[in-house]
């Protein structure tokens, strides 16, 4: 069942702890396999792992049937053998700080940009979007153009 909700979701490359179907959403508990990360200071690769985060955090990654799917992670964090600095592990698809996955981002830009502001405005509310969250990508995406 793992397998396919991965597969489902484009999360290949994740280990699927659990899924919650919620009436209003879809909660995917996932985390990463690899045992090592590499130091953003020195580059050097460790295993070393210092503590783990004591809370989930959620991230929205897509939608299903007009709900929200959210992913749920929980970032270790590794001290580095080299310059003994500790640091958080980085996910793929994942900013550091952003409250959403780029798969997220990206399918909210194709909506808008097949659609005016006028018409994705119902579907923004549809998907309990905060107006916020749409104007950051669309400037973040702004930002990005030559």
């Amino acid at each position: 069942m793992d397998k396919a909700i991965a597969q489902l979701f484009d999360l290949q490359g994740w280990i699927v702890y659990r899924t919650e179907y919620k009436q209003d959403s879809i909660q995917i508990y996932v985390g990463r396999p690899r045992k090592v990360a590499r130091c953003p200071e020195c580059g050097k690769v460790t295993s070393r792992v210092y503590d783990r985060a004591r809370q989930w955090r959620r991230k929205l990654h897509t939608w299903c049937n007009e709900k929200p799917v959210y992913l749920w992670v929980r970032p270790r964090r590794f001290q580095c053998t080299g310059c003994k600095k500790v640091f958080t592990e980085r996910f793929p698809g994942i900013r550091p700080w952003a409250r959403r996955t780029e798969r997220a981002e990206a399918l909210l830009l194709q909506r808008l940009k097949a659609n005016s502001f006028r018409q994705a405005l119902p579907a923004r509310r549809l998907r309990r979007l905060a107006r916020s969250n749409v104007q950051a990508v669309v400037r973040q995406w702004k930002a990005t153009l030559p």
